[in-house]
């Protein structure tokens, strides 16, 4: 299957995972590696945690709901994550809206990850920096497709 093939499978697959709504919250991992930075100025937000595996299937590991402005979670440590932010809000004159904005992330032992979130108004935005916990080097991840996937 090709790279692209794979991607729109995967998001139907995802888009149908929402449409059964059976989320359920995210259990954390140890240690909490993951700082979620979020201002949400209107509507709702929520992370969906997904586990990769070796032939880029994703599995459904939970929901962290965005509702405080500092939050920590712990992701597996070595391990391929596959993280959908969903924001969405409704109005009495446009009616619903929902956009997701997708990101993998493989934390590394060593390192802190931070995600600023944003949403207002219908514009919204996700980046997710790394940082060494020796040298305090930092820098933003890179929204790209793991070799992984693009391969298969």
């Amino acid at each position: 299957m090709t790279s692209t093939l794979r991607i729109a499978a995967l998001l139907l697959t995802t888009a149908g995972m929402f449409a059964c709504s059976t989320t359920h919250s995210y259990l954390n991992v140890s240690p909490e590696n993951l700082s979620l930075k979020s201002d949400i100025r209107s509507g709702t937000a929520r992370m969906h945690v997904y586990y990769v595996d070796r032939s880029c299937e994703i599995t459904y590991q939970g929901t962290v709901e965005l509702t405080k402005p500092n939050m920590k979670i712990g992701i597996p440590v070595n391990s391929l994550s596959y993280l959908i932010f969903n924001f969405s809000d409704s109005s009495l004159f446009s009616g619903s809206h929902s956009v997701s904005y997708e990101r993998y992330l493989k934390p590394r032992s060593g390192h802190r990850y931070d995600v600023a979130i944003s949403y207002a108004d219908g514009m919204y935005a996700a980046t997710i920096h790394e940082q060494s916990t020796k040298s305090r080097a930092r820098k933003e991840i890179e929204n790209t497709v793991p070799r992984i996937c693009t391969t298969q």
